[in-house]
């Protein structure tokens, strides 16, 4: 809807002026409201099955072997290649979380391999694979030309396993904020969004001492 680009559109602006960093959990957008999106999350039952530059999102997908149609909005087959309805091919789908799990997890050991390469001086950071997106994201999202010569065998995979568990996929890098901060933080979110509607909280006070 209008509203909804709107919105969409002064979030852009606040998260471009750099005051915030804007998180939304959005389903299916309409085209216009997807282009305004730099990066996404994509979630099926709790897995990460992409992360990274919105813009980089369909040629992920391409490499997984689920291509965009043309004409189609991108946002709709981000999801429908993923989302059971009624009268679905449940396996069919189940097929289509594996492949890109699967490439997801091709496309973090390659950039693993390619960080410790730059590292270890025998690459470039600036080499002609990683030219226009950095090397970290030519890596991740399928701009570079040495992804495709990964082995696309399942035993060439096993190593990684098929990380059943959500934890399995925080980087060691961003370990998991401990449970007595987050906590404080949601209680002091609380707090602050109740001082901020006095007149809503005055009346539930009231309202609980009268009954």
């Amino acid at each position: 809807s209008a509203s909804s680009l709107s919105l969409c559109k002064t979030l852009q602006e606040l998260a471009a002026s750099g005051a915030c960093t804007v998180i939304c959990t959005i389903h299916q957008p309409q085209s216009k409201i997807f282009e305004l999106f730099d990066d996404l999350i994509v979630l099926n039952k709790g897995h990460v099955l992409y992360r990274g530059p919105r813009s980089q999102v369909l040629n992920f997908y391409e490499r997984a072997g689920l291509p965009c149609p043309p004409f189609t909005n991108p946002a709709d087959h981000i999801l429908d290649v993923i989302t059971y309805v009624a009268g679905s091919d449940r396996v069919h789908l189940d097929g289509n979380v594996k492949r890109l799990r699967k490439q997801l997890r091709k496309q973090e050991r390659l950039q693993k391999e390619r960080a410790a390469a730059i590292a270890a001086g025998n690459l470039s950071p600036k080499s002609p694979s990683s030219r226009g997106l950095g090397a970290s994201q030519s890596l991740l999202y399928g701009a570079d030309d040495d992804a495709d010569d990964i082995d696309e065998d399942d035993k060439n995979s096993a190593d990684v396993g098929d990380r059943d568990d959500l934890t399995e996929w925080i980087p060691e890098s961003n370990p998991r904020t401990a449970w007595h901060r987050q906590f404080r933080v949601l209680l002091r979110r609380s707090f602050q969004e109740n001082l901020r509607n006095r007149g809503v909280l005055i009346a539930q006070v009231v309202q609980n001492i009268i009954t």
